[in-house]
């Protein structure tokens, strides 16, 4: 018998924002930031990761339409910084987490 795949923080943090009523599609770009940003692609990101579990679902919750915005402009800057600081990506031979 296979075990179950072990779910990542972006995946956990997605069901979460969802049993708590955020919109699927708003909670899914949510955890796309929450892991970039856990990876260490969104450095200059204020109030999202795991420190700001709760703030990302408050916001998610309170503010749809802005959170869906300011999610989507920041994974628009992930490559922007990703072509500016390439010396910086390093392949540590680790799985991902997410």
């Amino acid at each position: 018998m296979m075990k179950p795949k072990r779910k990542t923080l972006s995946e956990k943090w997605r069901l979460a924002a969802v049993s708590q009523g955020v919109d699927v599609g708003v909670a899914r770009l949510g955890q796309l930031v929450f892991q970039s940003h856990y990876e260490g692609r969104l450095p200059h990101a204020e109030n999202v990761g795991v420190n700001a579990w709760g703030n990302m679902i408050s916001f998610a919750l309170n503010e749809p339409d802005a959170a869906k915005e300011h999610w989507k402009w920041l994974l628009s800057t992930e490559q922007d910084a990703v072509e500016e600081s390439p010396e910086e990506i390093e392949d540590d031979g680790q799985m991902p987490l997410f």
